[in-house]
């Protein structure tokens, strides 16, 4: 039986398409974009482990199987910290150094942070065992809930010959909505002769991934995309964004074009 996951979620960037905005702070459907992307991680990693989540009365939230929570890491700034967190899942924050260093150098201190035994309550009173898979999001997918569970149950199909899983979206990879071994995560970041500035792509080349088609792993890039994202959620535009009538539509041919 496949390890429940640890989970990294990638909340750094500088989202200049979005006016430098904290992109994971943006309201989709009545809840920011990370609070949607740590729901889906817990409610996913729940799917694949049987229980419910009950408090175990020790401060660390525990499922009905006795298991302890998901541990995730968000990178991204501290302020971040405050963002409510789903039960079943424990998350600790922390963010490259120096910060903006893109994705991968995210990557790297999300798996640093997992793997750092020494520091935080958290790390004291749970941990993973060693084959636990790593579930890497960014954290501008509005509808990571549809991706997560189906990318878990492709992972735990994997071959030994396989690295991991990621979504397949308008016939391109989404390498930030996967799911990886962690020794091969941890063998591709060391290889990179530096972590920061390298691109996804590089990290990801060595691999050998399997692709999930027909995700929604659509991302929000602009305040176009956020509105379209709203519109897919049901939710009345309101006008914190600088978008305009020709930003939606452009978005919405684009993602719509992407969902064929």
């Amino acid at each position: 039986m496949t390890a429940a996951p640890d989970v990294i979620v990638l909340a750094g960037g500088r989202a200049e398409r979005l006016g430098g905005t904290s992109k994971p702070d943006v309201r989709i459907g009545g809840r920011t974009l990370l609070e949607r992307v740590l729901a889906a991680a817990a409610a996913g990693a729940a799917g694949a482990r049987p229980g419910a989540p009950v408090d175990d009365g020790t401060g660390a939230t525990r499922d009905s199987s006795g298991e302890p929570p998901i541990r995730a890491v968000v990178v991204g700034p501290p302020a971040l910290a405050a963002t409510p967190v789903p039960p079943g899942l424990e998350v600790r924050v922390t963010s490259e150094d120096p910060p903006f260093g893109g994705p991968v150098a995210g990557l790297a201190a999300g798996l640093a942070a997992l793997e750092d035994r020494t520091t935080g309550a958290m790390l004291e009173h749970t941990g993973s065992a060693p084959e636990a898979p790593i579930l890497v999001l960014a954290c501008d997918l509005p509808f990571a809930s549809t991706a997560v569970g189906p990318l878990l149950a492709r992972y735990a199909a994997l071959r030994l010959d396989e690295d991991g899983t990621c979504a397949e979206h308008a016939g391109r990879l989404q390498w930030l909505a996967g799911v990886y071994r962690r020794d091969s995560l941890r063998r591709a970041l060391a290889e990179l002769e530096t972590v920061r500035d390298a691109s996804v792509r590089a990290l990801m080349a060595p691999l050998r991934l399997v692709a999930v088609p027909g995700l929604d792993a659509r991302d929000v890039d602009t305040w176009g995309d956020v509105a379209y994202a709203r519109d897919e959620a049901g939710e009345p535009r309101t006008e914190d964004g600088p978008w305009s009538a020709a930003d939606v539509a452009e978005s919405a041919q684009r993602m719509g074009e992407e969902d064929r």
